[in-house]
């Protein structure tokens, strides 16, 4: 069965792993974050995905603008507000024209 047959399902596992996942758009900006991210970061949406990162500007080789560029994930480690480090992976996924979106089962 097709997974856009199951999107809720899909969602729901999105919002509740304990893995951070956001979504950000072509400005850097963050339209989606899982629980996981909020619970970390506080609420984003809607900000540059650099200043949730406590940075005045984007990041130096920011893995978002290398996905686009190579159309394949990236992975960086990332120096967190609280000091630690995590690993961040970026992921470039292509927008669909409204034809090619309304064809999909």
């Amino acid at each position: 069965m097709p997974i856009s047959k199951h999107k809720n399902l899909m969602y729901q596992i999105i919002e509740n792993m304990t893995g951070m996942a956001r979504v950000m758009d072509s400005d850097n900006n963050i339209i989606y974050m899982n629980k996981s991210m909020i619970d970390e970061f506080g609420d984003c949406i809607g900000k540059k995905c650099y200043t949730m990162l406590c940075h005045d500007d984007k990041c130096q080789l920011c893995i978002g603008e290398k996905s686009i560029e190579t159309s394949d994930a990236q992975i960086k480690e990332l120096r967190m507000h609280c000091g630690c480090t995590e690993r961040s992976t970026g992921s470039w996924l292509p927008r669909r024209r409204k034809r090619e979106r309304e064809s999909i089962p």
